[in-house]
């Protein structure tokens, strides 16, 4: 069930029932930076919002292609995609957003987020390098809410991680290499 070409410089065999579908978003959506497989939906973040295809979908032929759709008010970047405790996260330029199927929140008063990840030894509390300094958050009742600034660091904070001392170390793209040290309450 497969084919093959004769050619004027030898043959081709052609896989026409391979397992996969073309995926599209009519029109473009633009660059991708995050993708994540949740609830059996693909979630695509790309530089000009988030947008979604439902795994579920039926493809009609070989040569059907399936849709993204477009989440409402999530125009802008998306730099990253994240599953907190069962939550799909959104991180944007607009700040956080909780993307529950084809619907955003923005969680409020916080813009431009880079990414958000988990601070060791809390399972209950991740953090988010913003395009000013870091914040902390909680998972409290399954929800995500901003619990506080971490003071007196204020520099763009996108690439970032933890040592096993419990240091934040913060590469900033032309300042260098920053440690940091938080305090025991964060």
């Amino acid at each position: 069930h497969n084919l093959w070409l004769g050619l004027d410089n030898g043959i081709d065999y052609v896989e026409i029932n391979l397992p996969l579908s073309y995926i599209r978003q009519t029109g473009g959506f633009g660059t991708g930076y995050s993708s994540i497989v949740f609830n059996n939906k693909l979630y695509a973040g790309t530089n000009e919002g988030l947008f979604c295809l439902d795994l579920n979908q039926k493809v009609p032929n070989a040569t059907a292609m399936l849709d993204f759709k477009f989440i409402e008010n999530t125009n802008g970047q998306v730099w990253k995609m994240i599953n907190i405790s069962n939550l799909l996260v959104c991180a944007h330029n607009s700040g956080l957003f909780i993307i529950d199927g084809y619907k955003a929140s923005l969680i409020p008063d916080l813009v431009g987020v880079w990414d958000i990840a988990p601070v060791p030894n809390h399972h209950d509390l991740f953090i988010a390098g913003t395009y000013h300094g870091f914040y902390i958050f909680q998972i409290k009742d399954g929800k995500l809410f901003m619990r506080n600034k971490v003071e007196g660091f204020n520099e763009s904070s996108r690439r970032y991680f933890f040592d096993d001392a419990g240091n934040i170390w913060m590469s900033h793209s032309y300042k260098g290499v920053f440690r940091l040290k938080i305090a025991d309450g964060l």
